[in-house]
C-alpha cells in the first residue's frame, strides 16, 4: 500500500530528526496476521477479565449482580465467557495500530510519541520499540526527541 502524501512527509522530517541520534526511518509491513494477534489479544484480555470477576465472585460466594460491575464490564465479560475473541475491534485497530497489538501480546517495551501534525491539524504520532528488558532505552530515546522538538502540551 502506498503511503499517503502526509505519511510521506512525515517520514521525510522524521528522517531529519531522527538522524542525529544515528537512527533510521524505515517503512514496513506487518510480518504476521493482525487477525490472529487481534484474536490473541482478545482472548488474553477477555481471559484476564473473566478471571478477575470469577475470583472476586469466588470470594464473595455468589453470582454476578447488576450492580457488581458497570454495564459495559458485564456486557464484556459475558461476551469474553461466550466466545474466544471479539475481533472486530482488532480488525479496526490494526488499520490504525498495525503494530500496536503485537507488542501488546509479548510483552514487548514500546511507546508512542507526539511526532507534529497532519495537513488537517490532526495530531499525528509515532510508535518505537525495544527488545524485551529495553524500557531505559525507548525512555532515552523520548527524552531526546522531546529535547529536540518539544512537544506542544497545550
Amino acid at each position: 500500500m502506498k503511503a499517503s502524501a502526509p505519511a510521506a512527509r512525515g517520514k521525510t522530517a522524521g528522517a531529519h530528526l531522527f538522524s542525529p541520534f544515528g537512527s533510521a526511518v524505515v517503512e514496513t509491513t506487518a510480518r504476521y496476521r493482525p487477525d490472529d494477534v487481534g484474536r490473541t489479544s482478545g482472548v488474553l484480555m477477555g481471559a484476564d477479565l473473566v478471571a478477575q470477576i470469577d475470583a472476586r465472585l469466588d470470594r464473595l460466594g455468589r453470582p454476578l449482580v447488576d450492580d457488581d460491575v458497570e454495564p459495559f464490564t458485564r456486557v464484556l465479560y459475558e461476551t469474553c465467557r461466550a466466545l474466544p475473541a471479539a475481533g472486530s475491534i482488532y480488525r479496526h485497530a490494526s488499520v490504525y495500530a498495525a503494530f500496536t497489538g503485537i507488542h501488546n501480546v509479548t510483552g514487548m517495551p514500546a511507546m508512542s510519541v507526539p511526532f507534529g501534525h497532519d495537513g488537517r491539524g490532526l495530531p499525528l504520532g509515532v510508535q518505537f520499540a525495544a527488545r524485551l528488558g529495553g524500557e531505559g532505552t525507548l525512555l532515552a530515546l523520548g527524552a531526546q526527541l522531546e529535547r529536540s522538538a518539544p512537544w506542544v502540551t497545550a
